[in-house]
Parts: structure tokens; C-alpha cells; sequence
């Protein structure tokens, strides 16, 4: 699997990831994606200046990028922070 971070918002690969991850009980398959998951965290972990918020270009699923502190996407990458840990 090749991880095209220009594509969609990392937060949303991320959220995406541990949906599916749920729905099986394979985890050979999230062992395969955990490499693209590390990369996608460290990419949104840069676009933190310390306060756990995302700052930036921040791409989503509304097909726009949005700038700023945005409470939902900024949401969604401190559950990713915790899911990853």
C-alpha cells in the first residue's frame, strides 16, 4: 500500500485505519499498514506547535482545505495521538 499524503486529510486515513481495523480480527493487516500510519502521524505531529492543535493547510473531507485552529479536525487528531500511542 502506497500512502499518497496529498490526497485526503491524515486524520481522516487515520480515523479510516482504525475503523476498519474494528471490523476484523486480522491483525496481520494492521501490522502491514502500521508503517503508513507512523508517516501519517509524524506529518500531523509537524503541523502541531505544541498547544494539540493543527495549524496549516489542513485537507478534509469537505474537499476544501480549511485554516486555522479547526475544533474538529484538531479533535480527531488528538484521538488519533491516543489510538496510536
Amino acid at each position: 500500500m502506497v500512502l499518497n499524503l496529498e490526497s485526503r486529510h491524515l486524520t481522516q486515513l487515520w480515523h479510516d485505519t482504525w475503523y476498519d481495523a474494528t471490523l476484523t480480527a486480522d491483525g496481520a493487516w494492521l501490522k502491514e499498514l502500521w508503517p503508513n500510519i507512523k508517516l501519517a502521524m509524524q506529518c500531523l505531529i509537524k503541523m502541531d506547535e505544541g498547544d494539540g492543535l493543527l495549524d496549516g493547510a489542513q485537507h478534509n473531507t469537505l474537499d476544501a482545505a480549511w485554516y486555522g485552529q479547526i475544533a474538529w479536525l484538531s479533535g480527531l487528531y488528538l484521538a488519533s495521538l491516543r489510538a496510536t500511542a
